[in-house]
């Protein structure tokens, strides 16, 4: 938090689902909140500056998310471990080892050997990683703490690491893994974190298993994906490491703070909204098309007109919200093609560049002075 102006200035994660699942509606608030704006949307991050009038000591958000309800009842039968040569080129990077998933040591290979004995079938070699998981003791004795798989195979962890060996040794034998920041509805108390893993099954796409309650696969409706890391963002979580101590970025400019034990992040279940396939589809379509509207909106300078325009988009997104809570899918997507409606009516028109160099001719355009002024362009 920077207080060199009068208006303090915080920068901060929000996080929900941006790339799995489609956010509806997000709220955030302070009461020393002036306004805020969405500065990164994607990947699954989505970051938040927020002007307040003094140092907020708690930020509350609140999401809404649509979840296409997956119970995973079209997975296929048997699927035989599948050569590397006929792994789609997008998945291939998720068998690589990280500093999370050392998927070289010698503790997971030798595990991963065990594991695939006598099981060529990949869905129930998936079941036994996370059952195997599911065993590791729930314990970090060790001084710094670290949640690798290499440190929840040798000592215990608590379901980071837990999600981290499963990913390693899902990669490990053969078979691309991702792991997932989420925010568990299965469980009744709050989270600071929860990690998951998701595997790939080829033919059908990602699946997600649940090592911290043995379930494979979890529905996606039970999990609210916070975010889904690249393999090269992927650190060992060591708590004494200020940029990813408990929390998780893939900018490491942006150091991440902890929010402290037990009281940060709760998910529910709220309600189930049934419809046609075409019907879901096009609210799913239509939610990311107006939330996407709203995150580039959001806290900008607006004439009135544009601001009436914006304002109405945002008040149809929370009638369409209202419409899901009461299971009324036609209401909901008729206030969200009503929404998209209204943010196209903004029109802020094409982005116009004042300026611009690519710092490989002179310095033509810049302006710079005062007493102290020492700025040069140069090698």
């Amino acid at each position: 938090i920077m207080a060199d102006t009068p208006t303090f200035v915080a920068y901060f994660h929000v996080p929900i689902a941006n790339a799995d699942q489609v956010p509806l509606w997000l709220e955030v608030s302070n009461a020393y909140l002036n306004d805020y704006r969405f500065v990164a949307t994607t990947p699954g991050n989505v970051l938040v500056a927020a002007r307040m009038r003094s140092i907020p000591s708690i930020l509350a958000w609140r999401a809404w998310v649509m979840v296409d309800d997956n119970r995973f009842e079209d997975l296929p039968g048997p699927v035989p471990m599948t050569a590397l040569a006929d792994l789609p080129d997008s998945v291939l990077p998720w068998l690589q080892a990280t500093d999370t998933a050392q998927v070289n040591a010698t503790i997971v290979q030798e595990t991963a050997a065990g594991l695939l004995l006598n099981t060529p079938n990949l869905l129930p070699l998936a079941s036994k990683v996370c059952s195997f998981c599911f065993t590791i003791p729930w314990d970090i004795p060790t001084l710094h703490y670290s949640f690798d798989a290499f440190t929840a195979l040798t000592w215990g962890s608590t379901c980071t690491g837990h999600a981290h060996a499963a990913t390693a040794l899902c990669r490990a034998l053969g078979i691309p893994a991702r792991t997932k920041l989420v925010i568990p509805s299965w469980y009744s108390g709050y989270f600071d974190m929860h990690w998951s893993t998701d595997y790939y099954v080829p033919g059908y796409g990602w699946v997600r298993m649940e090592p911290s309650i043995n379930m494979n696969p979890c529905p996606a409706q039970n999990e609210v994906v916070m975010y889904s890391c690249d393999p090269a963002d992927e650190f060992p979580l060591v708590r004494t490491n200020g940029i990813d101590c408990f929390w998780h970025t893939s900018n490491p400019e942006l150091p991440v703070g902890i929010p402290g034990w037990g009281g940060a992040h709760f998910a529910s279940t709220v309600t189930y909204t049934e419809g046609l396939t075409v019907q879901t589809d096009l609210a799913l379509s239509l939610a990311r098309s107006a939330f996407t509207f709203h995150t580039a909106y959001q806290g900008i300078i607006l004439n009135s007109n544009q601001q009436t325009a914006f304002a109405s988009g945002c008040a149809q997104q929370v009638a369409a919200r209202d419409c899901l809570l009461l299971g009324d899918l036609a209401g909901a997507i008729a206030n969200l093609e009503s929404a998209v409606a209204s943010y196209e009516a903004v029109g802020l028109g094409a982005v116009q560049t004042c300026y611009e160099t690519d710092f490989e001719g002179d310095a033509a355009g810049w302006t710079h002075g005062g007493a102290q002024d020492e700025w040069e362009l140069g090698m």
